[in-house]
Formats: C-alpha cells, sequence, structure tokens
C-alpha cells in the first residue's frame, strides 16, 4: 500500500514538473516576443524605458523584411526587434531627440523612424517599401561613444546607411497630436538590453521668436536635403580608406571628381552613380536613386582587394554607331579608369573590346569594330602618361552581346561596350 501511495504520488509529481515546465516555456516565450510586431507596440508614456529583456526574433511577423532590390538605408531583415509608439498628445509642434543606449557596448542596435498616425499603419508596413521611413540609423556601433545611437542636435542626416557612419541622425520634428513608430533591431542576437530616452522640445508658433526658430529649423531641413554623403572602407576588414570617387548624375553625366570622404549637394530626382577609387583596391560602382522629397543620405561604399582575372565594376564606355569615336558620357568611364591605374602603378590589365551586331555572323569587320574601340581606350590613357606596357588590347565583336536582340537603343549601346579585366599585379 505504501509502495502504491509513493507511486501515485511519484505520477503526479512528474506531470506537475511537466506542466510547470510548460507554463514557464509560455512565459518566458511570451515576454521575449513582447512588443516584436508593429501590432504589439508598446506605448512610451515617460522620458526614459529600461528594456530590461534584449529583443529576441522578429515576433509573429517580419514587417521590414526588403525586397530584392536592397536599400541600404533600412534593415534587411528585421531579426531581433522591439516596436514602440511615441505620441505627441499636445497641440504644439515638438522636436525629439532620442538616445538608445546599450547595456553592453558590444551591441549594435538600429533603428527606423515611421509616421504612424495613416489608418492601417501596421497593415501597410508589412508591404516592403509602402512606407517610407522618417529617419533611419543602420551604422555600424562606435564603442567610442558606447555604443549609442539615435536622434540628435548638430546632425543634419536623415537616413544613414550600412557601415562606418554617424551614429546619429537629425531631430525629428513631430506634428500635434499625431502617432510616431520607433523600431529598434539587431542584426545579431544581441547580449544585453537597452535604454531608451527621450526628450521634447516644445516649437511655439505664437512669438516672433518661436516663428524665427521654426524658419531656422525648415531652412536647416531644406539645406540637408539631397545630400548624399560617402564613406569608403575595406570589405574584408571594414577599416576606412581614402578614396577618390567619380560622380555622374542625370543633369551632370560627364562626371566630377570627388575626395576622401565625400558630402556634396545632388540635383533633385537625380539618378547618381558613384565609382569609388583606393590604392590596393578595385573599382566599386554604386547607383542612386534620390527623389526630390528625400533628405540626407549616409552611406559607406565597401571596397575589394585587386585580385587578377577580376573585372573592374565601372559604368559604360559610350561610343557612336559603327565607330570607335568616344560620347562625352564616356569621361566618367575614362576619369574612373585613368585614376585607378594612376593610383595602382604595379597593375597590368587587358582592354576589352565589344560590338553590337545582333543576327549576325561575327564577321572581321564586327571584331575590327570592336578591337578599335579598345585601342580609343588605350590611346586616352597612354595620352593621360599611362605606360603602353601595362595596357594590352582585345577585340571580340558581337559574339558576347549583353543582348543578343536589343529591343531599345540603350540595350544597343551597352552591346557597344569595352571591359576592363585585371591580367597581372606585378
Amino acid at each position: 500500500m505504501i509502495v502504491t501511495s509513493k507511486l501515485i504520488f511519484a505520477h503526479h509529481f512528474f506531470f506537475m514538473r511537466i506542466f510547470i515546465t510548460f507554463c514557464l516555456f509560455i512565459v518566458v516565450h511570451s515576454v521575449f516576443a513582447q512588443n516584436s510586431d508593429c501590432s504589439s507596440a508598446f506605448l512610451l508614456t515617460d522620458t526614459i524605458l529600461i528594456q530590461t529583456e534584449r529583443p529576441l526574433g522578429g515576433g509573429k511577423f517580419k514587417e521590414l523584411v526588403q525586397p530584392k532590390r536592397y536599400d541600404s538605408t533600412s534593415f534587411k531583415s528585421e531579426k531581433n526587434s522591439k516596436w514602440y509608439i511615441i505620441k505627441n498628445t499636445t497641440k504644439n509642434m515638438l522636436k525629439l531627440k532620442i538616445q538608445i543606449i546599450p547595456f553592453n557596448i558590444n551591441d549594435d542596435y538600429d533603428f527606423m523612424i515611421f509616421n504612424a498616425y495613416a489608418d492601417g499603419f501596421c497593415d501597410s508596413i508589412k508591404t516592403a517599401g509602402k512606407v517610407k521611413a522618417l529617419r533611419s540609423n543602420i551604422s555600424r556601433n562606435d564603442r567610442a561613444i558606447k555604443s549609442i545611437t539615435g536622434l540628435s542636435d548638430g546632425n543634419d542626416t536623415a537616413f544613414v546607411g550600412i557601415g562606418v557612419g554617424n551614429s546619429f541622425c537629425s531631430p525629428l520634428i513631430m506634428e500635434s497630436q499625431k502617432d510616431y513608430m520607433l523600431v529598434i533591431c539587431s542584426d545579431r542576437i544581441p547580449l544585453q538590453g537597452f535604454t531608451i530616452k527621450l526628450n521634447y522640445e516644445r516649437v511655439n508658433t505664437n512669438t516672433a521668436a518661436a516663428d524665427s526658430l521654426l524658419a531656422r529649423m525648415e531652412a536647416e531641413s531644406k539645406r540637408s536635403r539631397n545630400k548624399l554623403q560617402f564613406y569608403f572602407a575595406d570589405a574584408d576588414s571594414k577599416q576606412i580608406v581614402d578614396a577618390d570617387a567619380v560622380v555622374r548624375t542625370a543633369q551632370i553625366d560627364t562626371g566630377f571628381v570627388v575626395s576622401g570622404y565625400a558630402s556634396y549637394n545632388i540635383p533633385f530626382k537625380s539618378q547618381t552613380d558613384v565609382m569609388a577609387i583606393a590604392t590596393g583596391f578595385l573599382i566599386e560602382k554604386k547607383n542612386y536613386d534620390l527623389a526630390s522629397d528625400s533628405l540626407s543620405v549616409s552611406d559607406t561604399i565597401f571596397l575589394k582587394k585587386i585580385v587578377p582575372d577580376a573585372y573592374l565594376n565601372i559604368i559604360p564606355f559610350y561610343f557612336e554607331g559603327n565607330t570607335n569615336t568616344l560620347l562625352p558620357k564616356s569621361k566618367p568611364a575614362l576619369q574612373s579608369l585613368l585614376l585607378f591605374l594612376q593610383k595602382n602603378p604595379t597593375v597590368k590589365i587587358e582592354i576589352q573590346g565589344h560590338a553590337n551586331g545582333p543576327k549576325r555572323r561575327n564577321l572581321r569587320e564586327f571584331r575590327r569594330l570592336s578591337e578599335n574601340r579598345a585601342e580609343a581606350i588605350k590611346k586616352y590613357l597612354t595620352f593621360e602618361g599611362i605606360d603602353k606596357k601595362r595596357l594590352s588590347v582585345e577585340g571580340f565583336g558581337n559574339s558576347m552581346m549583353l543582348y543578343p536582340d536589343p529591343q531599345t537603343e540603350q540595350e544597343s549601346e551597352l552591346n557597344r561596350r569595352v571591359e576592363i579585366k585585371i591580367i597581372a599585379i606585378e
């Protein structure tokens, strides 16, 4: 009888342990999942919040996963996140400043802020790119300032991209009685939580002094619009490197050169191509499409080291049809290649010419034309002082067209191309 009672007690104790463990799992899971979705965002009612639980996972929905066309100033994928609502319940405009302070300086927290007062905001944001951020900072954590990030005075940048960059964006002017959504995310599993500190400054337009302040803030906002700031870094070590950049915009298609850490205003509604050139590195090309309502953008361009058989990532050289005459808009490509060879005097290259000849055999005339186009590039480089022993040419005719059946003049232009291959590093 005693043995039976002990067995019954052990049986009940075993299932009690399972039940307690299950309950603890549910509690822990709900704690870690709390505020990980837009729909469960936590309302910030005080100026300080201590987030003791580190963000783990993206919640039930990963609202901010990007499409294939990658935007370097947004989360690539919402991995470990927390969502917060910030309300302006007053009848005044407020200037918002934020500090996000990690408990552990090794944690790299990024953030984005959205206008959240539109109906159905949380549903809209699930469609990537449908809702545009007002502020975002995806830069690498700076241990020198204890990895703090946020919004602060003295900054005119609204968006900071991936890599080395400013840890702070410009303050946000909150409209009267409107809601805003703050999303804090870590690409890697964080070690600890963080503290959020909010600071509100009233912008009162009932006095001349306040009107003047608001006017200055609006003027500063306008000055910061459409400014593109570059940082250059080693793709492997992520360390900053000195580099030049050749820039081409839709309005200035002949390009211009900027040096070092470049910061300049680009024309409104401009497609901008940037080619970064540094000693020991291949040319790296990036394209930016900044609309007229975009604010300033800060981005890091990562450069890869020179290796044999690599091709330079360079914008096209443009030729007149059936000739080896370079068009004026080839200047940015010529500038980039010349700078690359000047900065890397031990590199030898092969200049490979191509021709446009859809639905036709690769006749001698195409091969000769493509070789003459490569020779035109060589002639330019030797005229600018590059040793001809570093340059060889090859003509492929129409055997390697990018568009075998071109449908537009642009596709035909891209078939009439020259590519640059690294053949030796002495």
